[in-house]
């Protein structure tokens, strides 16, 4: 007689969907750009960053007024913590029709959160989407939030071979702005 498999992984994958789904006995509200909230489970958030349970240790528990503890995602986009909250819930990160500009801010955020599989993810999306219309824009907000190395390169690359005829209002510039920040980045970090 077969020793019956346990069903816990498979039983904790579709409860954390549920939970993930609809937010019952949810202790956490995130609140991202615009004042938008999504609300969550701190055992959850705490179990999958050490970033999110120290932005956790420091909200404390429940307010005196019984509101759940609330952090405070300054500058992220509400599209972009959903897609994250939803990772760490499910361990799948669902892009979908999402813009390349919400794709970056997600691959700096889940690296800034230790979810490095969550921002290779978005990077590999990031870097599916880059095209010569697109780069310099792209190279810029990158080179803004430090992120994505290799969409530098990437960019870089593609700009040298394939620069749009019409660059997109502000691609010279920005693609400058872009190439100073990286480079003086890079030296600071080498200097360090």
């Amino acid at each position: 007689m077969a020793a019956a498999e346990s069903s816990f992984v498979s039983d904790l994958r579709v409860g954390l969907r549920e939970l993930c789904a609809e937010p019952l006995h949810s202790d956490v509200v995130i609140v991202a750009e615009g004042g938008r909230r999504i609300r969550a489970h701190r055992v959850v958030l705490s179990l999958r960053s050490a970033h999110l349970r120290a932005l956790l240790a420091q909200a404390g528990s429940r307010g005196d007024d019984g509101e759940p503890a609330t952090v405070v995602l300054e500058g992220v986009r509400h599209a972009v913590a959903q897609m994250l909250v939803r990772y760490l819930y499910t361990d799948e990160l669902e892009c979908g029709p999402c813009a390349p500009a919400e794709l970056l801010q997600l691959a700096a955020l889940a690296e800034q959160c230790g979810c490095a599989h969550a921002a290779a993810r978005a990077e590999s999306e990031l870097l599916a989407r880059l095209n010569a219309a697109n780069a310099a824009e792209l190279l810029a907000s990158a080179a803004e939030c430090g992120a994505v190395p290799r969409l530098f390169a990437s960019a870089v690359r593609l700009l040298a071979t394939g620069v749009p005829r019409a660059p997109p209002p502000g691609g010279a510039a920005a693609c400058a702005r872009a190439c100073l920040l990286y480079t003086s980045d890079a030296a600071d970090e080498e200097d360090s």
